[in-house]
């Protein structure tokens, strides 16, 4: 099921806002993120967070997390990727490829990726294959899935074999 998007209010579609405190938003993923896609003992930890007025699968919240173990650096994301949260993503990618190593980035949480995201995600792929570094997609959804099958970035999905 391919998660929707409802109207614009009549002043508009609402900007995101930054919380004003350290508590989660409530909603169906609130709470920490489990500590298996933050790398357990993580070296470097940090996260954004966005909140939105739109009703989407994560009751409107937006959450990106880098932290790297190992010389694998990941990056979770939480929400829907968009023109809106384009920048956040951008701003970890940018973390993530300052420190040597692979890149994963796991989009288990991840509702709905539009062209904004698929662009970051072509940036990231180039940019890793020009650094001679891999580049990885954790865990999409079938939604997300078909949207990468369909620009053709589906070979960035992570393999498990």
């Amino acid at each position: 099921m391919t998660p929707t998007r409802p109207p614009a209010t009549a002043s508009g579609p609402q900007s995101p806002t930054i919380p004003t405190s350290d508590a989660r938003p409530s909603g169906l993923l609130s709470g920490p993120l489990p500590r298996a896609h933050l790398g357990g003992s993580e070296q470097g930890a940090s996260e954004e967070a966005v909140t939105s007025n739109e009703n989407d699968e994560t009751n409107g919240a937006f959450w990106v997390s880098t932290s790297e173990m190992a010389g694998v650096s990941t990056i979770v994301i939480q929400g829907e990727l968009d023109l809106a949260t384009a920048p956040l993503v951008t701003a970890k990618l940018e973390e993530a490829f300052s420190i040597p190593g692979s890149l994963v980035i796991d989009v288990t949480y991840m509702g709905f990726m539009d062209s904004s995201g698929l662009g970051i995600l072509a940036k990231a792929f180039r940019r890793a294959r020009t650094d001679g570094r891999s580049l990885a997609l954790r865990n999409p959804s079938p939604p997300i899935r078909r949207t990468l099958e369909i620009a053709g970035l589906d070979f960035l999905i992570e393999r498990r074999d």
